[in-house]
């Protein structure tokens, strides 16, 4: 990720935005310490590492392959699981909790990984010809 493309805020949440091929990094970055019941999001769950690996192993590398999922929660799913498959000097805990994040978002909308594993974005590098996904 380029170093002038990487933006921080204290008003927004982190997000890769594809259009500008920017990411803005919030403080929603770290896991919280203490989140309360019914506050699992992702980022509370998820190290800074994780969270940052995330947007750009994740959303960016598909964004610059044309590889984005139009469906945003399958979206979601790739980029975790393309994070935990690819991103260099994470730790494999942070890995499984990238992998649970994706299972879980499945859980929520009645999925599972081999329900949509067709759907998805897993290949590692950039050396095909990308399609436009529907």
């Amino acid at each position: 990720m380029p170093e002038k493309n990487i933006n921080f805020t204290d008003y927004s949440s982190t997000s890769y935005y594809e259009n500008w091929d920017i990411l803005r990094i919030g403080t929603d970055v770290l896991p919280s310490k203490s989140p309360g019941i019914g506050t699992l999001s992702a980022n509370t769950r998820i190290s800074m590492r994780g969270a940052l690996a995330h947007e750009i192993f994740g959303h960016r590398s598909a964004a610059l392959s044309g590889m984005t999922n139009v469906d945003p929660i399958l979206e979601e799913v790739q980029a975790s699981i393309r994070a935990a498959r690819y991103a260099p000097n994470l730790t494999s805990t942070e890995r499984v909790t990238l992998l649970r994040d994706a299972v879980s978002r499945l859980n929520n909308i009645g999925l599972r990984v081999r329900d949509i594993k067709n759907d998805l974005w897993m290949a590692q590098d950039n050396t095909f010809t990308p399609k436009i996904r529907r």
